[in-house]
C-alpha cells in the first residue's frame, strides 16, 4: 500500500510503474493519490509505459461513495465498526452511532447552549486586551458563531468598527467589504 503517491518525484514514480507492469501474479498494489497524481506512466525499461485498464485500474473514491450509500453511509459504516470493537458495545449491540450523537446536528444551537452558560468566556479568553466598548461591536448573542468570526477578523487585525459593519451588512444581505 502506497499513499500520497503524487508526492512522489518522477524517478520514484517510474520505479514503482515498473513494479506494476512487470510485477508476478497474485500480488497487489494499492495505491493513493490525488485525480492528477501521476508524474509519468513510464517505467524504467526504455519504450514501455503503464496503461489503464492493462497495468492498474483506477478508482475515484468520491464515485464509489456516490455509486453506493454516500459518503454519510460510509462514515456510519466506520463508526459501526470501530463500536464493533469495545466488548460492552457489541454484547450490547449498541452498534448504532446516531443513537449515540443524535440524527442531527445544528451547530449555531449547539453554540448558543455553550455560550450561555458564559456569554463572555470566549470574548475574555480572545480578546483581553480590547477595550469592553470595541468588544460591544463584536456580539451577536444569537449567532455565537458569528461572534467567534467577529473574534476571528479582529485577531487578524481587522479594526472593530469594520467588522461590525461587515456583520450588520451580512445580517441584512448586503455585499460586504471583508
Amino acid at each position: 500500500m502506497i499513499d500520497e503517491f503524487e508526492n512522489f518525484l518522477a524517478p520514484q514514480q517510474r520505479m514503482v510503474n515498473t513494479l506494476l507492469k512487470f510485477i508476478g501474479l497474485g500480488i497487489t498494489f494499492r495505491i493513493g493519490m490525488r485525480l492528477e497524481g501521476f508524474r509519468t506512466f513510464e517505467t524504467t525499461s526504455i519504450d514501455d509505459f503503464i496503461k489503464e485498464g492493462r497495468d492498474y485500474r483506477k478508482i475515484i473514491f468520491e464515485e464509489v461513495l456516490i455509486k453506493n450509500k454516500g459518503y454519510q453511509g460510509f462514515l456510519f459504516d466506520i463508526a459501526k465498526k470501530r463500536l464493533e470493537r469495545v466488548k460492552i458495545f457489541k454484547e450490547k449491540e449498541f452498534l448504532d452511532i446516531s443513537t449515540i450523537l443524535g440524527n442531527s446536528e445544528n451547530l449555531n444551537e449547539e453554540a448558543i447552549k455553550l455560550a450561555k452558560k458564559n456569554p463572555e468566556k470566549h470574548f475574555n479568553s480572545l480578546l483581553k486586551n480590547l477595550p469592553s466598548d470595541e468588544i460591544e461591536k463584536l456580539k451577536n448573542p444569537v449567532k455565537p458563531l458569528m461572534e467567534m468570526l467577529n473574534i476571528l477578523w479582529v485577531l487578524r487585525k481587522v479594526e472593530p468598527e469594520v467588522v461590525n459593519k461587515a456583520m450588520n451588512d451580512y445580517l441584512e444581505g448586503k455585499k460586504t467589504e471583508i
